[in-house]
């Protein structure tokens, strides 16, 4: 009576957790190496940089900004937003509209920008965005920004920032990445 009709075999037990650790294995590989939040295929560039001066929102829930150097800029709501609007506001048009926000640290000259991972370029800093999946925003290094301690090579053999969670640097009023953290 010791074998029950219907009741999984040994085999079919080892085979089951063999696959059930498979799974997981693989799971755990997915999310440290960043499938799907990799390097971006299509990297695009700001066409407006500046800070903030005053927003507004109309009864269509644009957002009206005006920049300390007096520009005034329309930011509909159907813009892929990045991080919202802040202190420092990036604007750009290509693959689509959208915008991504600097929020205005302690330090001097300090514009927090976050993305889910960010990739050191000569010259630049390409960040990532888990809800724009394959596209991601360049903006310039300010000239004496080192980033080398920040960034580790990854399985692609880019530079990439180290971080659990979000990356965040730092931004001047320029819209360049600094090092004042």
């Amino acid at each position: 009576m010791s074998n029950l009709v219907g009741a999984p075999s040994r085999r079919v037990i080892r085979w089951l957790i063999a696959l059930l650790l498979l799974v997981a294995t693989t799971a755990f590989v997915v999310s440290r190496i960043g499938i799907g939040i990799g390097y971006p295929g299509q990297v695009t560039t700001p066409e407006v940089v500046g800070l903030v001066a005053s927003i507004t929102s109309d009864p269509d829930l644009a957002a009206h900004v005006v920049l300390t150097d007096g520009r005034t800029m329309v930011v509909p709501r159907s813009d892929r937003s990045l991080g919202g609007l802040g202190d420092l506001l990036f604007i750009g048009s290509q693959p689509e509209r959208w915008h991504l926000a600097g929020h205005k640290s302690q330090e001097p000259d300090c514009y927090w920008i976050s993305a889910s991972r960010a990739y050191s370029e000569p010259g630049s800093v390409v960040f990532a965005f888990e809800e724009w999946p394959g596209v991601g925003v360049r903006l310039p290094k300010a000239p004496q920004f080192d980033d080398s301690k920040l960034a580790t090579m990854d399985f692609q053999g880019r530079l990439r920032y180290s971080s659990i969670g979000p990356v965040t640097l730092c931004s001047d009023e320029q819209g360049r990445i600094n090092d004042r953290q």
